[in-house]
């Protein structure tokens, strides 16, 4: 694993490396949400929402928060991902602690987390600073696939209100992406795995399943990150590690 702030060197892909025997990148794919524009803040602050709702009916926060966690990142396969499945995992987490004093849930919860969803749904999806100008570089020199998952449609208006969609050949919306997905996709698009890369903030999503597909990884770094995320990357020579979208021009 290599990691690049200001430098290009050393880098097994770099089309700058004008003496390297190794092939350039043709392809990037790259992830939308918390890589190109603000995704975890919006669901974190509708989860301290929720919390607040559930303390003020003198249920325990941290418990609460507790299986909302479990709720939201156990279930996936069931619920899904985005607005809808948040909204789900907090439906199921109070049908949980609802029981526990025998008690429904009433047009008042439904009305609550039905508001919470549709907060998360039209979230502005502004792009980070330095992303246009990245992607108008990347777009010059390769050929760029937006690659994310959720719920499609939820998807691509995120895509359409970041205004982002011109410099992309293809937008595509998975359900999950794991290796299995990432080997289709290859096949489906007819991708030279050696000459492409993925770019994301997810070791689990964007750039695990990649690698061991075949294919690059760049993984931008953050701070803060959903816990279903969180995963130690991979030991392997095809993954590269930035802090910032912009740090592409640098390396690619």
């Amino acid at each position: 694993m290599l990691n690049f702030s200001n430098s290009h060197s050393g880098y097994p892909c770099s089309t700058r490396d004008t003496n390297s025997k190794k092939k350039p990148f043709e392809v990037i794919l790259v992830d939308a949400d918390d890589t190109l524009w603000e995704n975890y803040f919006y669901f974190e602050k509708a989860r301290e929402t929720f919390l607040n709702f559930m303390e003020k009916r003198e249920f325990n926060r941290e418990e609460v928060n507790y299986y909302l966690d479990h709720f939201d990142t156990k279930r996936l396969e069931e619920i899904g991902f985005g607005s809808h499945g948040f909204k789900k995992a907090m439906e199921f987490t109070i049908e949980h602690f609802y029981k526990q004093k025998n008690k429904g849930t009433s047009e008042t919860e439904k009305d609550f987390l039905e508001k919470i969803k549709t907060f998360i749904y039209n979230q502005p999806s502004i792009p980070y600073p330095g992303v246009k100008e990245t992607l108008e570089y990347l777009k010059k020199r390769y050929k760029l696939i937006l690659l994310t998952k959720g719920e499609e449609e939820e998807q691509l208006k995120k895509v359409q209100r970041s205004g982002l969609s011109q410099y992309f050949n293809a937008c595509i919306v998975l359900n999950d992406k794991t290796e299995k997905h990432y080997k289709d996709l290859i096949v489906r698009l007819k991708l030279n795995p050696e000459k492409s890369v993925m770019v994301g903030n997810s070791p689990k999503s964007d750039i695990n399943p990649a690698v061991k597909a075949g294919m690059y990884g760049i993984l931008i770094t953050k701070e803060k990150q959903w816990a279903y995320e969180e995963e130690d990357l991979i030991d392997s020579e095809k993954i590269i590690v930035v802090n910032s979208f912009k740090e592409l021009t640098n390396i690619l």
